[in-house]
């Protein structure tokens, strides 16, 4: 081949395309393989070997059948050289490829050296122990240990591919030599049972020779671990002493003499020897107030290092290493009551290299692209372009939708008529749940999503707010009871609870009540059984136990729901702890034999108030004076405090009071006592104001309100087409205006609530992807001015907040962070700036949309034609730009959490996918390869690999980033999945271009 032809080859985009095509096969194969064989295995599978080998079928001769993580490294670091020396112009206008293609040559060293290098141990140490090594828990060694110095030990350890059967070991040192009779991958170990028929041991020595040894297929799921053991027989001089068995499951010492010294054989997890000690001073593991969610793990440690002289404390927690003699300590994990901390040790001398070639990359895309849209031209305004300007009736015509619109918005902000008792005041009420102070506006709205699919209840022409009904349930418990709440769509659990199967169920409390002992054993079993191989009749009846339960928490949590008069109750009470306590000091309950009546009746309140207090669902006693911010408590627990201080609280009369008062409507008396407690809960720190403008937040529902007008501009776009002129297109880009202003407010009203970024969940990450789509789209409309990018903005805007709203139904979204996740920092950075990585891509495959059906069966006119391929090239651009820094970002967070810069975990993984895939698409168009219809179709295609990334990897349920398996969201990704391939197919149809 001539030389200008192997260099056109190595540098040329085909080669690129294909290596990128192969990197991501292999991280899908990677992805799918963890699974099976666990996230270590599947890695040293797929990427740290060169090939993939199979098995011929019939033989146990093997073959290779795909190139692994070598040889595609390999491929794209010769391609990425390659351009740099034959391909790239060394002019300005091409530094920023340059850029590029350097840092990412330097990632793929990175991932090399790193494979190769890096090395992950575990320090697992209690408080105040000491330690000078690591353990490498998913790999063994046999120990042969010389104890005959009484002051310290001499240790040789063997690693364990040595431990092949038949082989012989031999130690200078050793007056002996090891011959390894059998050994084992993973083996169980138990007591050997009395009796005939059980085989001999082979082990003639030590604990061997009393145990049996039951070999086990290994294992390769990352929580669990092989327990390697052998049968090891000690030779002296050709004379055999003894066989001993060695195992990681033993231990016991396994001890001999040879050659005037004792000598211990063990089997242990690998050790790595540290030139310093550390000694754990502290362990400490918070929680939020009311929770078993972690806030934070932290251990104090002190370094002594005798080489140095070093002898210092130095604090380690979460997402806060301790770098320290070229290895880096991370809070991993605990135990034994927190008075253990593991500790996840690395070493890896090149952890820099990924961040330099991140700035380099960074650098070099933002460059480039800068580039691109400095000398990109706005589109001519329509005036200009020839089409007639716009009248002054069409400007008012956009005007009064626009001001109609707004109406609409500022509707939201007017309380709702308040009736003889005011349940939206209440409703405003602070109370501690989940660690956080919310309204009980926001527990009876999150509640009823829960329990009943909707804010509101109906029962038959009545309509009850969220407020109202929870105030029902707690004031009026047997009201509520008879209403119609539990909605159920599965034909066999109605048929379990005697209706048949015909569309759905309404059940109220009452009607369940006959059934709850079999929904609960039914539930039970369900328990059992792993979510995402539930059947549907386990899942559904799972769910309806949960919901009653829920509700059964919420009818007994400000009161026991079998009380009548809850004033005659406290009043009981208090009379009862008169006499109770008086019995008690003056000594009449001192004989076992005679209980005193006053302390009979005072048991029997303390029994009630504890088995309610276990039963609350919610803290509503603000802290008492002096006391910790987050020293909340329940009502019925507050009760029983009346114990130690001999009278009840003004907090519990109150409580008592609303309540009696509610179920009577007596509007003067509710109202005394809500004053009491509003009063109450000004001790908590700015309680009582969170709670009212989360309640505001609540009533004007700034992301219900923004799906309509989503949908309003998606009607204006789509009627601008149908009626011609600017009126309409105007209006949609006005609308499309006014939508994102009151999307931003939500945003902005949740982070101030939350004190959090706008992402912190699967939630908000709905929300915020509709939001950048939906400002992309304006931007690209005021570029563009024909009413497509409106169009697709409000589709895409309403899709992710009726997404966002399904996923609300789980219950509050505006959760606590857990520890590892506790950073502002990089919820800010690497969260947000994935997120607008999502966002642009979807938004691309929607512009793709309207190139494609839009073509095929509307019509589409050459320069509208024009303008939607400009606007997709330039938002998958776009896209790869944020999706590369926001994975990255994400290694980088991983790398200071738990020590591992890129772990190929399943998120990370469909995080990767996203930049491969807008990689390809360009590529692609840039070599030619596909024209406009092609990348539109890959466009397209990237919606899949976007939602499979966003969603798909918590259907695996592996992975550090899993967040639980959702059988409904599946069915609803296949469904898109399925969708988004009709369409790319349908691009392949005879297109109807229109002429104007």
């Amino acid at each position: 081949m001539p030389k200008a032809d192997w260099r056109r080859t190595l540098s040329g985009l085909g080669l690129t395309l294909t290596a990128l095509s192969l990197l991501g096969a292999l991280v899908v194969l990677c992805t799918l393989g963890q699974v099976e064989i666990g996230t270590f295995n599947a890695i040293d599978r797929y990427f740290r070997a060169f090939l993939l080998w199979t098995r011929i079928p019939g033989t146990t001769a093997q073959v290779p059948w795909f190139p692994a993580g070598g040889a595609v490294g390999l491929l794209l670091f010769v391609n990425l050289a390659a351009v740099m020396l034959w391909r790239l112009q060394r002019v300005r206008s091409k530094a920023g490829l340059w850029l590029v293609h350097a840092g990412l040559a330097l990632f793929v060293v990175g991932e090399f050296a790193t494979g190769i290098m890096a090395v992950e141990t575990m320090m697992a140490v209690e408080e105040g122990q000491s330690l000078d090594y690591t353990e490498a828990h998913r790999r063994d060694e046999l120990v042969v240990i010389d104890e005959t110095d009484p002051d310290a030990d001499t240790v040789y350890a063997v690693r364990q591919e040595a431990l092949k059967d038949g082989a012989v070991l031999t130690h200078p040192a050793w007056p002996f030599s090891l011959k390894v009779v059998s050994s084992f991958a993973n083996a169980e170990v138990g007591p050997r049972p009395a009796g005939a028929g059980v085989p001999e041991s082979v082990a003639d020595r030590g604990v061997g020779a009393m145990v049996v040894l039951r070999p086990l297929p290994p294992v390769s799921r990352d929580d669990e671990r092989n327990l390697r053991a052998a049968y090891v027989q000690v030779v002296e001089d050709g004379r055999p002493l003894g066989t001993w068995l060695a195992s990681s499951a033993l231990g016991a010492p396994q001890v001999f003499a040879s050659g005037t010294r004792r000598w211990n054989i063990a089997m242990r997890p690998e050790r790595h020897y540290l030139p310093f000690t550390l000694t754990l001073k502290d362990f400490k593991h918070d929680v939020y107030a009311g929770t078993n969610i972690p806030k934070n793990f932290s251990s104090l440690v002190r370094i002594t290092n005798r080489t140095t002289g070093e002898d210092r404390d130095t604090l380690i927690w979460m997402n806060h290493p301790l770098r320290y003699g070229g290895r880096t300590f991370y809070q991993a994990s605990f135990g034994k009551g927190d008075r253990l901390s593991v500790l996840q040790v690395v070493r890896n001398p090149g952890w820099l290299l990924p961040y330099a070639s991140f700035g380099v990359v960074t650098a070099g895309l933002l460059w480039h692209f800068g580039l691109m849209l400095w000398g990109a031209k706005p589109a001519q305004r329509e005036h200009e372009g020839g089409v007639p300007a716009e009248d002054g009736r069409s400007r008012r015509l956009s005007a009064a939708l626009a001001a109609v619109a707004g109406l609409y918005v500022l509707a939201g902000f007017v309380p709702p008529r308040s009736a003889a008792v005011d349940a939206d005041r209440f409703g405003r009420l602070p109370v501690l749940h989940n660690g956080r102070i919310k309204p009980l506006d926001t527990i009876a709205r999150t509640s009823l999503l829960v329990i009943h699919g909707k804010q509101t209840l109906r029962d038959g022409a009545e309509r009850l707010s969220a407020a109202e009904w929870l105030l029902e349930a707690a004031a009026d418990p047997s009201r509520s009871a008879a209403r119609p709440l539990f909605v159920v769509h599965d034909p066999d659990l109605l048929g379990l609870l005697g209706k048949r199967a015909e569309g759905k169920g309404v059940f109220s409390f009452n009607e369940l009540q006959a059934q709850l002992p079999e929904i609960s054993r039914q539930a039970e079993r369900a328990e059992g059984v792993e979510a995402k191989l539930r059947t549907r009749f386990e899942g559904a009846v799972h769910t309806l136990h949960d919901r009653v339960m829920l509700y059964h928490r919420l009818r007994n949590t400000l009161a026991p729901a079998d009380g009548a008069s809850r004033v005659q109750e406290a009043a009981e009470y208090e009379l009862a702890l008169a006499e109770g306590l008086s019995d008690f000091v003056s000594g009449i309950a001192k004989e076992p034999a005679k209980p005193s009546r006053g302390m009979e009746r005072l048991g029997a309140f303390f029994s009630r108030y504890r088995d309610a207090d276990e039963l609350a669902y919610v803290k509503a006693v603000p802290p008492a004076p002096g006391a910790a911010a987050d020293a909340w408590n329940t009502v019925p627990g507050d009760l029983l405090g009346s114990l130690r201080d001999g009278r009840l609280s003004a907090e519990a009369k109150s409580w008592a009071a609303l309540l009696d008062a509610a179920k009577a409507d007596d509007a003067g008396r509710f109202t005394a006592a809500l004053q009491g407690l509003e009063g109450a809960a000004a001790r908590g720190p700015g309680a009582r104001s969170r709670a009212h403008w989360e309640s505001v937040f609540n009533r004007v529902q700034p992301f219900v309100r923004g799906m309509a007008l989503y949908v309003a501009v998606f009607l204006c776009a789509m009627a601008s087409y149908l009626v011609r002129g600017p009126a309409l297109r105007r209006s949609a880009l006005w609308l499309l205006g006014l939508a994102l202003a009151v999307h931003t407010a939500g945003l902005a009203a949740r982070m101030f609530l939350q004190g959090r970024p706008p992402v912190t969940n699967l939630y908000s990450s709905a929300v915020f992807v509709g939001w950048v789509a939906a400002l992309l789209a304006f931007v690209l409309e005021r570029w563009h001015r024909r009413g497509l990018a409106s169009a697709v903005g409000g589709a895409c805007g309403f899709a992710t907040l009726l997404i966002a709203h399904h996923l609300a139904a789980s219950g509050d979204t505006l959760e606590m962070m857990q520890a590892v996740l506790d950073s502002n920092f990089w919820l800010g950075t690497h969260v947000v700036t994935i997120t607008i990585g999502y966002a642009g891509t979807f938004l691309a495959g929607l512009l793709a949309h309207v190139w494609i059906l839009k073509g095929r069966w509307g019509g589409l006119a050459p320069e509208d034609e024009k303008a939607l391929y400009k606007m997709t090239y330039g938002v998958v651009a776009f896209s790869l730009l944020f999706s590369f820094i926001g994975t990255v970002l994400g290694g980088i967070w991983a790398d200071q959490s738990w020590g591992r810069f890129w772990g190929w975990d399943p998120k990370e993984n469909g995080a990767f996918m996203i930049v491969l895939w807008c990689a390809i698409i360009l590529h692609a168009r840039m070599g030619g390869y596909v024209r406009e219809r092609g990348f539109m179709v890959l466009a397209v295609l990237g919606d899949i690999v976007t939602a499979l990334s966003w969603f798909g990897v918590n259907m695996l349920g592996i992975g550090l980033h899993s967040y639980g398996f959702m059988d409904k969201a599946a069915g609803w990704l296949l469904a898109f999945t399925a969708l988004q391939l009709l369409v790319a197919a349908a691009a392949f149809a005879p297109r109807r271009v229109r002429t104007v």
